[in-house]
């Protein structure tokens, strides 16, 4: 018995624990594939990714909890939730952005060789209309999110120097490496940002 690729898990998040870097993650149970019908749930588990990173695999369950940051450092944790069943992965529920780690002490920020020492700045990204793609420039290094006006993510992994995220024609918000937004509207395609 085969199935269609489950559906993406709803209401997909992420929060933070008590315990610095530790962060739980929630979805609701997917219970159908993508044509419809119904996947017994004694069929269905659950994978959590945080970028190419395996996070967990096999969970019945429909939340997680797990050391996302080390002791003392401080990253954007953002992951994706996919349901499986009979070995057929689904679509991915992505989770918001958010900063996790211990607390910065004494901030300041002196930027050195140029340079940022903390995850929390501004850092200079290009952002542009190119044909058929958004273009992400600046970003290496950085995590990099991309989701449709209405909250449709489109990509989310590690930016690059020069990145090309395929579009089609619409309004996009695009996240990069801090919790700023940057939103491009009405992306036409060859002519542009209007």
């Amino acid at each position: 018995m085969g199935f269609y690729p489950p559906v993406a898990p709803d209401a997909a998040s992420v929060e933070l624990t008590s315990n610095a870097g530790e962060v739980k993650v929630m979805w609701e149970a997917v219970l159908s594939d993508d044509n419809g019908s119904v996947i017994p749930q004694d069929k269905v588990t659950y994978s959590i990714y945080d970028g190419k990173k395996t996070v967990a695999e096999g969970l019945k369950d429909t939340s997680y909890t797990y050391q996302a940051v080390e002791s003392g450092k401080q990253e954007f944790v953002q992951l994706a939730v996919y349901a499986v069943a009979d070995g057929v992965n689904g679509h991915p529920a992505y989770t918001e952005m958010l900063p996790a780690g211990s607390p910065y002490k004494d901030f300041s920020e002196s930027f050195a060789d140029g340079r940022l020492r903390y995850i929390l700045g501004s850092t200079p990204v290009v952002i542009a209309s190119l044909p058929g793609a958004i273009g992400v420039s600046g970003a290496e290094g950085m995590r990099v999110a991309v989701s449709t006006a209405d909250g449709v993510a489109v990509y989310s992994g590690e930016g690059s120097v020069d990145m090309r995220i395929p579009v089609v024609p619409g309004v996009y918000i695009v996240r990069a490496g801090a919790p700023f937004l940057i939103q491009v509207a009405n992306f036409r395609g060859a002519s542009g940002v209007k």
